[in-house]
Formats: structure tokens, C-alpha cells, sequence
């Protein structure tokens, strides 16, 4: 499903979920996740770590996270209640970017 760089959803959505159904699903995963096993926990841990510093990279200097990590660049921010501000950060910049495409002062990086 998600194996083709060019046909895969983007990194940033600008179809974001409403706020409750975005909430829903981060307590779902939170509830999926106190269930799993401890070994299997672990086992995950370092995907989501990796995925996690791809999305700290991203929003701190804008560099693209690897293919590899995309579907993993927000759970650890969902299962720790954005601990660092990850998501809150995304999100303002995503609304600045809307707000300014709407006034046409939004300039696209080349």
C-alpha cells in the first residue's frame, strides 16, 4: 500500500482529521498500545523512535523524513500526548501556511 514513493499520501495532510475523530483514534492507540506485551512493545520501541526523530528533524529544519519512516513520524507524539510540542509546532506552521495560501503570501520552497 505504502510502498510507492510517488503514489503514497502525503507527509503533511492538508486533510487533516476533525479533532474529534483525530482524538478518538490517539486514544485508541494509546488504549492498543497499553495492551501490547511488554516484549512487543520493546520490539517496536525503536521504530517509533526512529520515526519520532524524523518528525523532530522535520520540524525543526524542514528536512524530509525517509520513506521508510512516514507512517511512523506521529505515533510516539500520539502515545505520549506530544510530551515535546511536535505536533503542536506542525500545526501551527500548517495553519500559518493555509492562512497565508488564503491571503496569496504563501511561497511554496524551491
Amino acid at each position: 500500500m505504502f510502498d510507492n514513493p510517488q503514489s503514497d499520501p502525503p507527509i503533511v495532510s492538508t486533510d487533516a482529521l476533525p479533532v474529534c475523530e483525530r482524538d478518538d483514534l490517539v486514544a485508541r492507540l494509546q488504549a492498543a498500545w497499553k495492551n501490547l506485551p511488554p516484549e512487543t512493545q520493546a520490539a517496536a520501541r525503536p521504530t517509533l523512535e526512529e520515526g519520532h526523530r524524523a518528525l523532530a528533524n522535520y520540524v525543526a529544519n524542514g528536512t524530509p523524513p525517509a520513506h521508510h519512516t512516514q507512517m511512523t513520524l506521529r505515533l510516539k507524539s500520539y502515545l505520549t500526548n506530544d510530551w515535546d510540542g511536535h505536533l503542536a509546532t506542525l500545526e501551527q506552521s500548517l495553519k500559518r501556511t493555509c492562512r497565508d495560501t488564503a491571503k496569496g503570501t504563501h511561497r511554496p520552497a524551491m
